[in-house]
């Protein structure tokens, strides 16, 4: 049964994806679009596992941490359902100056923090320690392929962008897209420990804060059964 769902999942529908949409408009207004897409497949699978990441997530409960974190704002979020997956779908919109609150208890941020620096920092921190990749191949396998994609609008000119965790920094390509930005990479690495997005719109990057945070942190790699 697990080998039909794993043909199934690889082969005929997408597992996992995200899609992450953040501009800045000239009155200098944030807007952030945040699209999450899971497999039925991918679920069904989470459940036989017994995980408690992905088959739990909780629309509402995320809603009113961004309500709490960010009041000056305007969140809406419409959750939709196919025979093939599940999709959430959430808006944000508010000023630029309002995103100095860190959110550090979600692996997915739906809103970066900006920083002294004038980054955006997305935080991708694990809500549990003390685990280890278990060697599932099968969902090894499925954690592989999905790609977390941001595109960047408006006024956002990115100049460098940077993934981080407490021991490596990866710069990641930033490719235009007409008068937009494309940055992605592999949804597993913010799945195996405390990591970081961190996006300059400077000519230097500054990255030693947020990789000693990220030292603090100092969270191992996840089972994928956490992850699922």
């Amino acid at each position: 049964m697990k080998k039909i769902l794993l043909f199934n999942c690889l082969f005929l529908v997408s597992c996992f994806d995200i899609f992450h949409y953040m501009e800045i408009n000239s009155e200098k207004k944030f807007h952030s679009e945040y699209r999450i897409r899971f497999s039925k497949v991918l679920f069904s699978m989470a459940q036989e596992q017994g995980g408690n990441g992905l088959s739990n997530f909780n629309l509402d409960e995320l809603l009113k941490k961004l309500e709490s974190a960010f009041p000056l704002g305007k969140i809406t979020a419409e959750k939709k359902e196919s025979d093939t997956a599940l999709i959430f779908h959430i808006k944000y919109d508010g000023k630029e100056i309002a995103l100095d609150k860190k959110i550090s208890a979600d692996i997915f941020p739906v809103v970066p923090y900006k920083d002294e620096f004038n980054q955006y920092v997305l935080l991708f921190l694990q809500k549990q320690k003390n685990q280890t990749l278990d060697g599932n191949m099968m969902a090894e396998a499925i954690l592989s392929g999905p790609v977390y994609r941001i595109l960047l609008g408006g006024e956002l000119k990115p100049k460098s962008a940077n993934f981080i965790t407490a021991t490596e920094v990866t710069k990641l390509d930033i490719i235009p897209l007409g008068t937009q930005f494309l940055i992605e990479f592999p949804i597993s690495s913010v799945m195996k420990s405390d990591s970081s997005l961190v996006i300059s719109f400077n000519a230097e990057s500054k990255l030693d804060s947020i990789q000693n945070f990220l030292k603090k942190t100092a969270n191992p790699t996840k089972t994928v059964k956490d992850v699922l």
